[in-house]
């Protein structure tokens, strides 16, 4: 897992979606946003909806915020 995380981050993708046991379990992914230290976990239905919407208004953040 971390030498694609280190991959994904040397070209410089905007988001990386983390899915390990734990959010599976959870229905979620682990977010992790460029540029920010912080890493969300945040349900599926709730990252699908909002990276559709950032594609389609062609915003580059996204207004997640994190599960409990």
């Amino acid at each position: 897992v971390n030498a694609k995380i280190k991959k994904a981050h040397g070209m410089k993708l905007p988001y990386m979606a983390v899915v390990g046991p734990k959010e599976l379990e959870n229905d979620s992914v682990m977010l992790r946003v460029r540029g920010q230290e912080q890493q969300i976990s945040v349900k599926v239905d709730a990252f699908i909806e909002a990276i559709t919407d950032s594609i389609t208004q062609r915003v580059f953040q996204l207004p997640l915020s994190q599960t409990e």
